[in-house]
């Protein structure tokens, strides 16, 4: 089940941004490997944003920022993989 939704998400996401479009990707001086770089340091940005937040309005937001950057990143190292850039999974 879980393959099938992972599938699917995936069909859905190259429908909706077809990889040769993709704005993370477009500037041919960026690679793989850059581009997975920085999608990691707004992810660890994002949560280290989330360990400071103290406001409980802002607790929902920084959630979000968390999520939306793991998301990201794990999406543009898959991508890097699958292209066969293979960039190392750095330790946190």
């Amino acid at each position: 089940m879980k393959a099938a939704l992972s599938n699917l998400a995936s069909y859905i996401a190259d429908k909706l941004v077809p990889p040769d479009t993709d704005p993370t990707l477009q500037d041919s001086r960026i690679g793989f490997r850059d581009a997975v770089d920085q999608a990691r340091r707004e992810w660890l940005a994002a949560k280290a944003y989330f360990d400071t937040v103290s406001d409980p309005y802002l607790v929902d937001h920084a959630i979000y920022l968390v999520e939306a950057s793991e998301k990201k990143y794990m999406y543009l190292l898959r991508r890097a993989q699958d292209q066969g850039s293979d960039p190392e999974l750095p330790a946190n």
